[in-house]
């Protein structure tokens, strides 16, 4: 077809008619240049329009399939076919038609600029015709979703609000979450409450950043997609990525974040821990409250053909702050081993505990080990002061009661965090791990003793990540933590760092310290050396309870509960033994020293081996000992 022949080039604005409106809203959030804009209106119209196409095709003399020639785009906006400063400058890579991927050049090294050419992506031919498209590299790794108008009601209703807020408000936060299925379903819903899709997008590509062009380009296309759909984009980070302080990957998160911001796209990145800072705020998400935890519970069980009564349905709904992923992989649990016994009889808490504990063995099992359960040990086998023993029972109150009073009574607003974090200080062996063995076995729940040889690592953010999974499974309700010897893990920040050490020292301290800000969990931490704990977490505590070497009569009682009846001992053999001061552990080794002692020599305890093994012990904490085997022989 000749020039004179070929249609003439229509106005590209009356061509685009009815998507012209979304185009100048485009336009407006991406304060696009009017030259920027008439470049993207003129290639959408040869895109979408076949008479366009031909005439610019006429008036480059060649087929435009491959792309638009920037000295034919120039000739259609009356520039003379001329490379002008405006026009290169509104087609350089770091402009913004193609920093946000709405002109494509497709030639990779053309003969020079007047020759480049092209494009509009498919995507953005998809909002002229009113059906935008997601870019292969988004659909690959995520989805569009659509939801219904509602204020996440798989949230905690604290939360949701948040969020609410942040959407509307257009800001870039940061959300810490583990219970992905819950998310996405609340995000939905209150996307859709402030008119907005959901483009939820997975970035699990390698720490090592070996993809990084792979990323940038998901990235970039991914911000877009969610421009041309108006929808609120959330990005799903990888755990390294959500601890990480830095690197190149974590620069492209905050360039992102701020293009965002400019643009107002709402976006959310989803993380499994706290760590490095993106976007305005960060948001440490709760598990739903105890009536929608119940009410899903319900649900899942019956949808199974599985019944529970009502009172063993809210016992598990209080103990286990689950979200909804979390119950419903329980529930499959306990529905896959009813069909292998045949068993019809209702569902019971502890079979649900177990189902639940069973999803976090793995996590246990790297960090520490369950002490034995005790249900026969009681406060007062302690031998305490009362003071301590009401100190005790207050806590055991603060633990059983928090829901209570923070959610029945409303009163969540008058603490930092709704979990117990208690530090138990005294000498060693005067009953710190016992109490809190007491304490946990009197709530039903199982005490993990965190071994720091096995959360420890030796590569850097592994400490932060064993750390990370355990506290989790404690605030769902899993199990209490203990930390023994707490000021090896809690100690005091080094202030002139002058090595690698004394810097990931800081930085795991650092984490603990913004990690406990937020636990909603039960921990336990023992300390003969309170000076070593740093400041600042011991004002993250919720109590302190100081554990005295026991007074003599006190030590008398503890020794007349600790040997057996087989051997009689009168109060004055009692008092003699009670003279040196010994802290109840250390009366417990006595007392297994001398049995065992007996028991090699074949015969029945003596009290003579009571005294022999009071003189061995203080050998061992290199103390001197005065005779008292004549004392307790004579009584």
């Amino acid at each position: 077809m000749t020039t004179e022949n070929a249609p003439r080039l229509a106005s590209p604005a009356a061509l685009l008619g009815e998507a012209l409106p979304e185009l100048l809203r485009l336009q407006q959030r991406l304060s696009l240049s009017g030259l920027e804009f008439d470049l993207l209106l003129q290639l959408l119209a040869a895109a979408i329009d076949p008479d366009q196409a031909t005439a610019l095709q006429a008036l480059q003399q060649e087929p435009i399939g491959a792309g638009v020639r920037l000295h034919t785009l120039s000739r259609a906006l009356g520039h003379g076919g001329r490379l002008t400063g405006p026009l290169s400058s509104a087609l350089a890579p770091e402009g913004t038609l193609r920093t946000w991927g709405l002109l494509q050049r497709t030639d990779p090294s053309p003969m020079s600029m007047a020759f480049e050419r092209y494009i509009v992506p498919r995507e953005v031919v998809g909002l002229a015709l009113g059906r935008p498209g997601l870019s292969p590299l988004v659909e690959q790794a995520g989805e569009l979703l659509r939801g219904q108008a509602q204020e996440g009601q798989e949230l905690h209703r604290a939360d949701a609000r948040q969020l609410l807020r942040t959407l509307a408000s257009g800001k870039c936060a940061a959300v810490v979450a583990r219970d992905l299925v819950s998310l996405r379903a609340g995000l939905a819903g209150l996307a859709a409450s402030v008119g907005h899709k959901l483009l939820w997008v997975a970035i699990d590509e390698p720490r090592g950043d070996s993809a990084g062009g792979e990323l940038r380009e998901l990235l970039r296309v991914a911000l877009r997609d969610a421009l041309l759909h108006a929808a609120v984009l959330v990005l799903v980070l990888s755990p390294e990525d959500s601890r990480s302080h830095g690197g190149a990957r974590q620069e492209r998160l905050h360039r992102l974040a701020r293009q965002a911001k400019q643009a107002t796209v709402p976006l959310l990145f989803i993380k499994s821990d706290s760590g490095g800072r993106l976007g305005d705020l960060e948001l440490r998400l709760r598990a739903p409250e105890l009536p929608q935890r119940r009410a899903y519970l319900e649900s899942a069980l019956q949808s199974r053909g599985l019944r529970i009564d009502a009172d063993s349905l809210q016992q598990v709904a209080e103990q286990f702050q689950l979200g909804l992923q979390g119950l419903g992989r329980a529930v499959e649990r306990v529905s896959t081993g009813r069909l292998a016994s045949g068993s019809q009889s209702a569902v019971q808490p502890v079979e649900l505990g177990q189902a639940i504990a069973a999803e976090f063995a793995e996590v246990a099992a790297g960090t520490g080990d369950f002490l034995p359960d005790d249900d026969d040990l009681h406060l007062d086998d302690l031998k305490l002061p009362e003071d301590v023993t009401e100190d005790l029972l207050d806590l055991m109150a603060r633990c059983r009661y928090r829901r209570q009073v923070f959610e029945g009574m409303k009163l969540g607003r008058l603490a930092t965090t709704t979990g117990v974090v208690s530090l138990f200080v005294g000498p060693p062996g005067t009953g710190k791990t016992m109490a809190a063995r007491v304490l946990c076995s009197q709530l039903g729940l199982r005490l993990l003793r965190i071994d720091l040889a096995r959360l420890v690592s030796k590569w850097i953010g592994e400490t932060e990540k064993n750390l990370a999974q355990v506290l989790d499974a404690a605030e769902d309700g899993l199990f209490a933590v203990l930390f023994d010897e707490a000021d090896s893990l809690f100690g005091a920040r080094t202030a002139n760092v002058q090595s690698s050490a004394d810097r990931y020292a800081n930085m795991q301290t650092n984490y603990l310290l913004q990690r406990f800000d937020t636990f909603s969990g039960v921990a336990f931490l023992t300390s003969n050396f309170e000076r070593g704990i740093d400041e600042a977490f011991k004002r993250r505590l919720t109590t302190r309870i100081e554990f005295p070497m026991p007074e003599k009569e006190t030590r008398a009682a503890i020794w007349r509960g600790l040997v057996p009846g087989s051997l009689r001992l009168s109060q004055r053999a009692l008092m003699s033994l009670a003279k040196t001061e010994l802290s109840g552990g250390y009366i417990r080794n006595a007392v297994l020293r001398a049995a065992f002692r007996a028991a090699r020599l074949g015969r029945p305890l003596r009290r003579a081996d009571l005294a022999e093994a009071v003189a061995a012990e203080l050998r061992a904490q290199g103390r001197l000992s005065e005779p008292i085997a004549g004392d307790i022989d004579e009584a």
